[in-house]
């Protein structure tokens, strides 16, 4: 009797190796064209992953990257290609932002090692300096402040307890603050917020205001580096060799 020592794939071709199981379980091809991957969008991920996972996640990046799970976390595999370091400068840290951002692309947030932070030419340490979070559509990231001084109807400028982190371009709301108002600009020294569109009624004193964050990776400024004085706050990324080093 005669014995297969293989496994084909191929119920045309049984003798075929361009992909089949040997008798020791090894999974083999001999194609010389290429080996296409699983292949989707992060949300299209298995429910329940498993170390040793490999697919192309059409997310990552502009045009999608390798990523590998890996010890219990969804990595990106590494190539053999140049890092590209991305300088990105922010607004200076007037004595009352402590929050930074959205970076160039996103980060592991529990990984701020991955990214060197300067204010003006003073380097970060990352996890005493900084830390890092991501702010996403599904779980947005936010501050608040309360009105000490009441603001009439059509009013553009709120007289607040803190102007921290209500950085301008964000989405801004409150009792009669009209839906989709924006941060337009601060003052640390007046302690003011100036909106993008005028209050629909009035704003009384005590009243609470919030301000969510774009999607992205923030860099968050922690004890003795804050408040974060009027300089200039730079951040490097890919100098660990990723072009991005991960995706969230």
């Amino acid at each position: 009797m005669k014995f297969y020592k293989r496994l084909p794939l191929n119920r045309k071709d049984p003798m075929s190796g361009r992909f089949a199981v040997e008798a020791d379980d090894r999974i083999i091809t001999t194609t010389t064209r290429g080996m296409q991957m699983p292949s989707g969008t992060a949300l299209e991920r298995t429910t329940v992953p498993v170390d040793g996972e490999i697919r192309y996640n059409k997310d990552i990046g502009a045009g999608g990257e390798l990523e590998a799970y890996i010890n219990g976390t969804w990595e990106i595999i590494k190539t053999n290609r140049p890092a590209t370091v991305t300088q990105q400068e922010f607004d200076n840290g007037d004595y009352a932002d402590t929050i930074f951002g959205p970076l160039a692309y996103d980060i592991d947030p529990s990984k701020p090692e991955n990214l060197t932070v300067y204010v003006e030419n003073v380097p970060q340490i990352p996890g005493t300096n900084f830390t890092l979070f991501y702010s996403s559509t599904l779980v947005p990231f936010t501050t608040s402040t309360t009105v000490t001084q009441e603001a009439i109807g059509g009013a553009t400028v709120l007289t607040v307890a803190s102007v921290a982190d209500f950085n301008p371009g964000n989405l801004i709301a409150g009792t009669n603050i009209v839906g989709g108002t924006t941060v337009v600009d601060t003052s640390a020294t007046d302690l003011t917020i100036t909106l993008s569109v005028g209050t629909a009624d009035v704003v009384t004193s005590g009243t609470q205001v919030t301000t969510t964050f774009n999607t992205g990776t923030f860099v968050q400024f922690l004890g003795n580096s804050l408040p974060v004085p009027n300089k200039p706050v730079i951040t490097l990324l890919g100098l660990d060799g990723y072009c991005p080093p991960f995706e969230v």
